[in-house]
């Protein structure tokens, strides 16, 4: 074995894995290499979004008259939802569907405005 830190052939006491799935090689040289295994296969995940912009009929904080919002989102409790969003100023409408999997962990219809005033 070849030691990076030393430049010198060496010889591995032990090899042991931590409790954070790193594997640590220890050498002779006193000197300890660890590697972290990154498993091949991973999922994206994606949240797209389309706006329809407004002209001057709206003010500057919002930008848009209408926006939808859909795809999947790691959640507060770090589980994957799928969102589907509707906002639509000019209509003074929102609609939120939140689900995870076949479960239906929120699904929201109502005025914009009541919407907003809710969360204020």
């Amino acid at each position: 074995m070849y030691c990076e830190d030393c430049k010198k052939e060496v010889s591995v006491i032990k090899n042991e894995i931590d409790k954070y799935g790193k594997t640590l090689t220890y050498f002779s040289c006193r000197h300890i290499f660890a590697q972290t295994n990154i498993p091949d296969q991973g999922k994206a995940h994606e949240l797209a979004g389309i706006k329809k912009k407004g002209q001057k009929r709206f003010s500057k904080k919002y930008k848009f008259y209408s926006e939808v919002i859909f795809g999947e989102k790691f959640g507060k409790d770090g589980n994957l939802v799928f969102i589907n969003r509707i906002t639509d100023r000019a209509n003074d409408f929102y609609k939120e569907v939140v689900q995870q999997g076949e479960n239906i962990l929120r699904d929201v219809e109502e005025k914009l405005s009541e919407h907003f005033s809710r969360h204020k």
